[in-house]
């Protein structure tokens, strides 16, 4: 019964680390999102109207990013510290996961809105350009994904 209790507790703490985000960062993207001077080299003809606002749309979301990624670390650690106690803590556990939960989403929609906010900075003809530039970059964070297509 113990040996059943060490190896469900040892995969639960595996999934919850293999769950969150990795530590490296690809050199050309920002939580998801090229960083601007990677978007200049990426898109041609941008104004410097439109350089100044891709800026402070990926410095603000870098900002809400980390104020997030910072709750959801804090949460992870505690998850990993409840589920190498003894006993039932269900009780702290589970608030603790639906809030991993929640955080997570909140990277993603945080992720999303600023793909839009970009978007209305660029022109059709750069927002194509981006695109099929973005779509040629090697997916590194999606490893499934990646090893479908070899």
């Amino acid at each position: 019964m113990k040996k059943s209790i060490a190896i469900i507790l040892t995969l639960l703490i595996a999934t919850t680390l293999f769950a969150q985000k990795p530590q490296g960062k690809h050199p050309t993207h920002h939580d998801g999102f090229p960083r601007t001077p990677q978007i200049e080299k990426m898109v041609s003809d941008l104004s410097v109207m439109q350089k100044k606002k891709l800026e402070t749309i990926t410095t603000d979301s870098k900002k809400r990013v980390e104020k997030i990624q910072n709750e959801l670390n804090n949460i992870r650690n505690q998850i990993r510290t409840i589920m190498q106690q003894d006993g039932d803590n269900s009780a702290k556990l589970f608030p603790l996961l639906d809030r991993e939960g929640v955080l997570q989403a909140d990277l993603t929609k945080e992720m999303y809105n600023t793909r839009l906010k970009i978007d209305e900075v660029l022109t059709p003809e750069q927002l194509k350009e981006f695109r099929s530039k973005l779509d040629a970059m090697p997916k590194k964070h999606h490893p499934k994904e990646h090893n479908k297509h070899h």
